[in-house]
């Protein structure tokens, strides 16, 4: 992959800047910053790179910026931040029309990081720029951060402390992200309804395809664009949620609840749950020998 870097640090004297260097343990375990700033960015603030093996997140406290990702052109405003892989071609910087530019922010890879950002995308829909709730930790996060490394402390002990905290960050962007529900075209909230309360029906794409009226092909990809899973993926997924709920909680048989979750075939039941959970039925109730041991089980 191409790699390049062009900036232009044009920000005010009180701004701060930490580059950390994380033990090698942090970063062959642990998710892990690799610098971290809080920057007063004046008019000619700019970054434009590709190739950096990093996420960033940057968060708007005043004044305007912008962000040119993934073909498309973003404006920050008070509140709003963006999330984007480094990885790809980013062009970010203050907005010329406001001449100041707020931020505060933090790059950070390792561990589950990305996986965390995939379900930040799915939220939005593929867009790296979302809203903080006023009521959101983010910022006292990456604040709590930022007093970390300035700390005397040990560098494992602030690695290991910094990874909780990242990872408390990710889950709050991505609970901001998820607050805009409008993201969500409203035909694909109104298949996931649907699913969630007919999942034990038959259901094929083809008889979605005639109630919703849409396309086969067009159906299924917008559904997994937005949620993650294919209609048919979705459903599995909740039946066999249930099914475990009904087996912590039911003196059912393996093939009762096969069937009061909506697959006929025990069988199959078994395959899908053992290609999903790691294990039989059989093996997850064992797992639970208190309430198993009331059980008839099959």
């Amino acid at each position: 992959m191409a790699t390049h870097s062009y900036c232009v640090l044009d920000y005010t004297e009180d701004s701060t800047w930490q580059v950390i260097s994380a033990t090698g343990f942090a970063k062959e375990s642990l998710v892990y910053t690799t610098d971290i700033g809080n920057f007063y960015s004046r008019q000619d603030y700019s970054t434009d790179r590709e190739g950096l093996n990093s996420l960033l997140v940057k968060l708007t406290l005043s004044g305007e910026g912008y962000l040119h990702y993934g073909n498309q052109s973003y404006t920050l405003k008070p509140g709003q931040f963006f999330w984007i892989d480094c990885l790809s071609p980013q062009v970010y910087g203050t907005s010329k029309t406001h001449g100041s530019w707020h931020v505060i922010w933090l790059h950070f890879v390792g561990g589950a990081a990305r996986s965390y950002y995939s379900l930040f995308l799915k939220n939005t829909g593929n867009k790296p720029v979302a809203t903080l709730p006023l009521n959101s930790p983010a910022l006292n996060l990456i604040q709590e951060l930022a007093d970390l490394y300035a700390s005397p402390r040990e560098q494992l002990e602030k690695d290991v402390y910094a990874s909780s905290l990242i990872t408390q960050l990710m889950v709050a962007l991505i609970s901001a992200s998820a607050a805009s529900s409008e993201n969500i075209p409203t035909v694909v909230q109104e298949i996931r309804s649907f699913l969630l309360t007919h999942y034990t029906e038959k259901i094929t794409l083809s008889s979605l395809s005639a109630q919703f009226n849409l396309n086969q092909f067009y159906l299924q990809k917008q559904f997994k664009r937005y949620l993650g899973q294919s209609p048919t993926e979705y459903v599995i997924y909740l039946r066999l949620k249930q099914a475990k709920e009904l087996m912590l909680t039911s003196q059912l048989s393996i093939s009762e609840i096969s069937y009061a979750v909506g697959i006929e075939n025990t069988s199959h039941f078994t395959r899908q749950f053992k290609a999903q959970e790691g294990m039989t039925p059989q093996e997850f109730r064992k797992l639970w020998p208190v309430i198993a041991e009331k059980r008839d089980i099959h």
